[in-house]
């Protein structure tokens, strides 16, 4: 179910720019772009079916978790969500 609905969204979205994002909870309680890179080694693993992908944000690592759509810091283990959006 979950392909299909991915293939679906993909489609529909073709022409969008898709852009991942993190919610910063502590300070704006808003969604934050990640930056071009990770942005584009997230989007990488997505499409490529990958259940996880590591990415480095100013020397702290963490692990995007895409079937809970969370986002773990490796160090400290604090998890925050994670979306998908089409611009």
């Amino acid at each position: 179910m979950a392909t299909k609905r991915k293939a679906a969204i993909n489609e529909q979205f073709h022409n969008h720019q898709r852009v991942w994002k993190w919610y910063e909870e502590q300070r704006s309680n808003r969604w934050q772009n990640y930056n071009t890179a990770n942005n584009k080694l997230i989007d990488n693993a997505y499409k490529n079916g990958e259940t996880s992908v590591r990415i480095s944000v100013s020397r702290k690592h963490y692990i995007i978790h895409f079937n809970t759509m969370l986002q773990e810091n490796e160090e400290t283990l604090h998890k925050r969500p994670i979306m998908l959006s089409f611009e």
